[in-house]
């Protein structure tokens, strides 16, 4: 098969800090190693000040490791103990460093799921070697798992225009020995052990992540006494119900971040 045109993708804007070949000492993880100003033109409004930050954390295999964020700073004084902390784990972008949303203006993202499938496999191939993930993909599998090292999420999109999931497999991925229970523990998401409260918003037009499987997840949550709230968007899809949501959302962090800690 040919290769599809290549997409011009955007060139990551830096801010002065590039880590991609970060060679230095690597603190404890959650420890903060350098920051800089961001570049304004991937800040958000409303913030008064942003900046890239590099900081010490843990890969896939619990080996020391780095990563990089954004970080907005409200307007005004902060209260008595410093500003309270809104962490958000972004969407689906790549395996790239280049991929980063520290580096890259905010855009849409288009729903494809040969994309979420090639970097999963791409993620799982690395992570667990021994279960031969490759002995099960095409040639053509393995060309879109190759991919998803490097290509960021639209340009994955564009090299998968027209390929189904069943051009990706050679045989079942059940065939794999206790695949069922190495994709539970690989991308699950645990129903017990948080100590703060837990918001679900979940939109039922959704294709990525199926409304069945957010209802489970909110059973389980309940089964096992933690402090969550689900709140279902009728008309909205995967991307949509982030918008959608953003009254329930505010109203929720208001609450939680008002209350006294724990």
């Amino acid at each position: 098969m040919p290769a599809a045109p290549a997409v011009a993708e955007p060139v990551p804007q830096w801010s002065g800090l590039d880590a991609r070949a970060y060679a230095g000492s690597i603190p404890a993880a959650g420890s903060l190693i350098t920051s800089v100003p961001l570049d304004p033109v991937l800040s958000v409004t409303g913030a008064a000040n942003a900046f890239r930050i590099l900081y010490a954390t843990v890969d896939q295999h619990d080996r020391p490791a780095v990563s990089t964020a954004a970080v907005f700073v409200p307007r005004g004084a902060a209260p008595a103990g410093g500003w309270p902390v809104i962490a958000w784990a972004h969407g689906t972008v790549g395996l790239g460093d280049d991929c980063t949303p520290s580096a890259l203006p905010r855009r849409p993202t288009p729903p494809a799921a040969i994309s979420y499938a090639s970097y999963i496999l791409a993620a799982l191939r690395e992570a667990r070697p021994d279960l031969g993930i490759d002995q099960v993909l095409t040639p053509r599998g393995r060309e879109l798992a190759d991919m998803a090292q490097y290509l960021c999420k639209p340009a994955l999109d564009h090299q998968s225009a027209g390929a189904a999931v069943n051009d990706l497999f050679s045989a079942p991925i059940d065939t794999l020995p206790s695949i069922a229970s190495v994709l539970e523990a690989f991308m699950g998401t645990p129903v017990d052990g948080y100590d703060r409260p837990i918001f679900l918003g979940q939109g039922m037009l959704d294709t990525d992540v199926p409304p069945l499987s957010t209802q489970t997840l909110y059973q389980q949550l309940l089964d096992h006494h933690q402090d969550v709230e689900l709140h279902l968007y009728p008309d909205q899809d995967h991307s949509g119900t982030v918008i959608a949501s953003m009254p329930d959302s505010t109203r929720f962090l208001h609450r939680v971040m008002t209350e006294e800690s724990p």
